[in-house]
Parts: C-alpha cells; structure tokens; sequence
C-alpha cells in the first residue's frame, strides 16, 4: 500500500505547544503548503510558526472588520 506522503509532516504534542503556551493550530496544514509552493519538505520550525503568526494575525483582524462592518449597519438601523 502507498504511504501517505503527508504523514512525515505529524506533529509531536511537545512541538505543538511553543513556548508561550500557545497551541499550534494550524503546523501541519502550512508545511503542505509551504511545501507545495515550492519550500523545502521540511521546513524550519521557525518558519512555519512565523507564517501561522501571520495567518492568526490576519485572521483575527477580518474578523474584527467583519464585527465593526455589522456593528455599523445595526447602528444605522436601529438610529435611522
């Protein structure tokens, strides 16, 4: 049976929770694609975790658009 090219990039729970304590979410899902856009097949830790601090961070601030977008629209209603 063909092994799953994916299973190198498993995780151990040590390597998921850094420093800070915060969890790892999303490691393993951004070594594929790191990997697919032309990384290394292992890339540095270091990497990956700068790249998931970007996507938390760029996450975080749409949804904070998204709540400050319907927070207006509420307001126009409720005051219109």
């Amino acid at each position: 049976m063909a092994e799953d090219p994916f299973d190198q990039f498993e995780e151990d729970e040590t390597e998921a929770l850094p420093l800070t304590g915060r969890r790892r979410l999303f490691s393993k899902e951004l070594r594929c694609m790191m990997y697919g856009f032309g990384d290394d097949q292992n890339p540095y830790t270091e990497s990956v975790d700068l790249l998931e601090d970007l996507v938390i961070e760029y996450v975080t601030d749409m949804v904070g658009v998204g709540r400050l977008e319907k927070y207006e629209r509420l307001q126009w209603f409720i005051f219109k």
